[in-house]
């Protein structure tokens, strides 16, 4: 199961995948949303979970002909140009209506959120609808974007945990700040950085939680790494992103407007 090894080879030792879902009301038909608890073994496989995941993949890197660094520029202008104008054209669906009607958000918790936060929401699942997020723990969102699922995860952990934002995207990071503000939640930050090279302590974070974001990064097998350093000893990774169940050949993977749609 090529997905859980290479949590495996990043770093995560005896990494078990806990659960994962497929909400079938999703537009994308390949979304994975899954539990991963690092360096400490809890859970057996359930046939169920192997089904789920049996020959889906994410390309561990991009090809060596693949400008990056273009890459990450095209990204962080789409997101952008999301946070500037979230109703705009993009290939993507977005928004608070989106998310409770396909992806299963809650209604009444995304109302109570500033209306930037959600109106810029373009994930791929519900990373919230794993397991529970506890009072008092730390939690990483990696690719934070305008704050929803950073919001989410600050209201649960309450005041004497610590939420913690990561977006490579300027605006984004403008915006999430901006609406953990208005939403007078003072125990959230937000650090410019991206999956490759997180501004995170080792052993630092309880949860890492991420939407749609790994599948944009060039080098995944890095990103895996870095989630498996700041991650504490049976710290959870709650993942959402998009699977493939045949590899792309190179002429797609070296399209960078493929990447951003």
């Amino acid at each position: 199961m090529a997905f859980l090894n290479e949590f495996k080879s990043a770093g995560f030792g005896d990494a078990t995948l806990i659960r994962t879902l497929r909400n079938a009301r999703t537009f994308n038909p390949k979304v994975v949303v899954a539990e991963v608890r690092a360096k400490r073994d809890i859970t057996p496989y359930a046939a169920i979970e192997k089904r789920v995941l049996e020959g889906n993949t994410m390309a561990a890197s991009c090809p060596i002909t693949l400008d990056t660094t273009r890459l990450k520029d095209e990204v962080s202008t789409i997101y952008s140009q999301v946070a500037t104008d979230p109703d705009g054209d993009f290939h993507f669906h977005r928004g608070p209506g989106y998310a409770a009607e396909y992806l299963g958000y809650d209604r009444s918790e995304l109302a109570a959120l500033p209306d930037v936060s959600t109106a810029c929401f373009a994930g791929v699942g519900n990373p919230h609808s794993i397991g529970p997020i506890e009072t008092g723990e730390t939690v990483l969102d990696i690719g934070c974007g305008a704050g929803m699922d950073l919001l989410l995860a600050a209201k649960r952990v309450g005041s004497s945990g610590h939420a913690i934002g990561i977006d490579m995207t300027a605006a984004m990071r403008e915006r999430a700040l901006g609406s953990a503000r208005s939403a007078g939640i003072s125990h959230v930050e937000v650090r410019a950085g991206d999956a490759e090279a997180l501004p995170v302590g080792d052993a630092s974070v309880d949860v890492v939680i991420s939407n749609g974001v790994l599948n944009l990064v060039p080098d995944k097998r890095k990103a895996y790494s870095e989630i498996a350093r700041v991650l504490r000893p049976g710290g959870r990774l709650h993942l959402a992103d998009i699977a493939v169940e045949v590899p792309l050949d190179e002429d797609i993977r070296n399209d960078i407007d493929l990447w951003t749609g």
